[in-house]
């Protein structure tokens, strides 16, 4: 839908915020904001909205100003929606006394409803904030009582459909043991809504018709009361319909979140619950497809799941044409976004992962020729031209936007090594001050004890010296970063072709990393699907690295060559040699990305 010719003031409160929505997401936040603004007082929803765009800009930005006053408005909100839910005292006599709550029409029942619902989202946003201020004893309450909350209004509205009979099914949202006690927190007696509706109207009758006949009262019903009725009995189960779609949006949000923690965790014990990746999806793709303004939040969530969440934690062999084809989809029904540079990024997350690497890199310098882009957005946009370029083995245009991205806030150690080993990738010339520049940034580091930390702390330490290297020496640097980034999969055939012929012609005397350039070719015919030259150049990375474990300073080459071996053994039907290379990978403690190997150990065992 366009937004240019689009009376706003006509709109419902629903429709006002899902356009400020759009609007914000098509490059124009200011306008939205603006909009937000101007009608926030007029209703708990158009609040609702004003406080998720401002919690939104926050996240985005992680300016501490704009977060704290995030925090402000939530808690706010927050008050809001609880002022006029009856005390503990009233909540305990009608649990005890069975007593029903009574609504005087539909729209009281709607609103309490939303008003619900709005309380959840504004707690499970709230936990986000105190999860980035270490703050995790209140971000698990709040979560767990935004979890309740979800469950139990749900049960609320599935039951009012039922018993309406509104045609969309839902998926199930799991009836878990923590929360099972709140099952029936809520009974709506559905007959006081038809009672009052009856009653009123025939009061209304009996004082201005009372000479009509029985059958001019029956005629009058017919064709005037029940009509009328029946218009706000479709009208209440589209509300209905809106109210599931914006639980199915935090619902599946909670559940994907909590299905990507491994189910030990304490948090886990703590909660009571695990998430379920399977049910998360069902849930968003039922609100992506509703008519509450979350149904666009919806449609980033399940873009982000597909486009990023699935091939980060997917093993390299992994086959994603599924959640390709179905992000394709999603992309396709919302043209009206084509341009919102966050749209654009989707897009270009899309042609990487089907190896069309230069559609990719167009669709990115699309989005950051966005004028009204946010920064960060701009600086993740920068960064992922940048890995495209490395993946086209094109050092030196990859160099100069990971030169740019060490003004970023995060990361900056990491742009500024890979800013070093591709300026050495293309020419001999020395980068001036590396090594200090290097330690300096990892010394001013928040994290100093980061993975990405401790994986450059490495590299500075014994390879980032005084020594001439040739070109090869960082090329194969670069060549790691490709294999640890889950980039060699984006590779073709011709740029993996070039980077095994690199790794065989390059010398020991060259070589960074003992084994490194074996790795990496076993590496690029595993993709290739060329097994037996896979496992022909691990079986010699893990050789050469047991014949010079004196000298042997970089254990994460043998442990992942050892779980490459594993997972090749094991899809050729090998079983012991599977578990034989698997058991030896677990031998190495103490290496770079060691939490990683142990995640694939644990996909490989399953």
């Amino acid at each position: 839908m366009s937004c240019e010719n689009l009376d706003f003031e006509s709109l419902s409160d629903t429709e006002y915020v899902r356009e400020c929505f759009y609007l914000y997401l098509n490059n124009e936040p200011l306008r939205a904001i603006d909009l937000l603004e101007k009608r926030k007082e007029k209703s708990l929803i158009t609040n609702y909205g004003h406080v998720f765009i401002h919690f939104v800009s926050s996240i985005i930005s992680f300016n501490r100003t704009k977060l704290s006053e995030s925090s402000v408005n939530l808690k706010e909100l927050e008050r809001k929606c609880t002022v006029e839910q009856p005390g503990w005292l009233a909540s305990l006599k009608s649990k005890v006394f069975r007593n029903q709550q009574r609504y005087v029409d539909w729209q009281t029942l709607l609103d309490e409803l939303d008003r619900e619902i709005i309380l959840a989202d504004t707690l499970l946003c709230a936990t986000v904030l105190q999860i980035l201020e270490s703050n995790y004893i209140k971000s698990i309450l709040s979560i767990r009582r935004a979890f309740k909350i979800y469950t139990q209004t749900f049960k609320q509205i599935n039951d009012l459909c039922n018993q309406y009979a509104v045609v969309n099914e839902p998926s199930e949202i799991a009836d878990t043991g923590s929360v099972s006690e709140f099952s029936n927190a809520y009974t709506v007696p559905l007959e006081s809504f038809t009672e009052n509706s009856l009653s009123t109207s025939s009061q209304k009758l009996s004082k201005s018709q009372q000479c009509i006949t029985q059958n001019e009262y029956r005629y009058f019903s017919k064709n005037y009361l029940l009509p009328v009725l029946q218009n706000e009995v479709i009208a209440f189960k589209a509300e209905l319909l809106r109210l599931r779609g914006a639980i199915y949006f935090g619902y599946g949000a909670i559940q994907l979140a909590f299905s990507f923690l491994p189910s030990h965790l304490k948090v886990i014990n703590f909660l009571g619950y695990e998430g379920d990746e399977t049910v998360a999806i069902n849930c968003l793709h039922q609100s992506k497809n509703s008519t509450d303004f979350r149904n666009v939040l919806a449609v980033i969530g399940l873009l982000w799941y597909y486009l990023v969440l699935v091939p980060f934690f997917s093993l390299e062999h992994s086959d994603l044409s599924k959640e390709i084809q179905t992000a394709t989809d999603i992309l396709n029904e919302n043209e009206q976004l084509d341009q919102s540079a966050l749209f654009l990024y989707f897009s270009g997350r899309r042609q990487r992962l089907k190896k069309k690497i230069r559609y990719a890199i167009m669709h990115y310098d699309a989005a950051i020729r966005q004028k009204t882009i946010p920064r960060e957005l701009k600086i993740h946009i920068m960064y992922e031209l940048g890995v495209c370029l490395l993946i086209q083995l094109n050092y030196h245009d990859a160099m100069h936007y990971f030169n740019e991205l060490k003004t970023s806030k995060f990361s900056k150690s990491f742009y500024i090594y890979l800013t070093i080993i591709c300026h050495g990738a293309f020419e001999h010339e020395k980068y001036e001050n590396f090594k200090e520049d290097v330690e300096e940034a990892v010394a001013a580091s928040s994290n100093k004890d980061g993975i990405i930390e401790r994986f450059i702390k490495n590299r500075c330490n014994v390879l980032l010296n005084d020594e001439k290297k040739g070109t090869a020496f960082w090329q194969l640097l670069c060549f790691e970063v490709i294999y640890l980034w889950n980039l060699l999969s984006s590779c073709d055939i011709e740029t993996l072709q070039n980077i095994i012929n690199i790794c065989e012609q390059t010398s020991e005397t060259n070589e960074p990393i003992i084994g490194l350039a074996f790795f990496i070719c076993g590496s690029c015919y595993k993709v290739l699907r060329d097994a037996e030259n896979a496992l022909k150049f691990y079986t010699l990375c893990i050789q050469k690295c047991n014949d010079n474990l004196s000298q042997l300073q970089f254990h994460h080459i043998p442990a992942y060559a050892n779980l490459e071996l594993s997972n090749l053994y094991k899809v050729l039907g090998n079983e012991e040699k599977a578990q034989n290379h698997l058991m030896e990978a677990q031998q190495f403690k103490n290496f770079d990305f060691e939490q990683r190997l142990r995640l694939k150990t644990l996909s490989n065992t399953n």
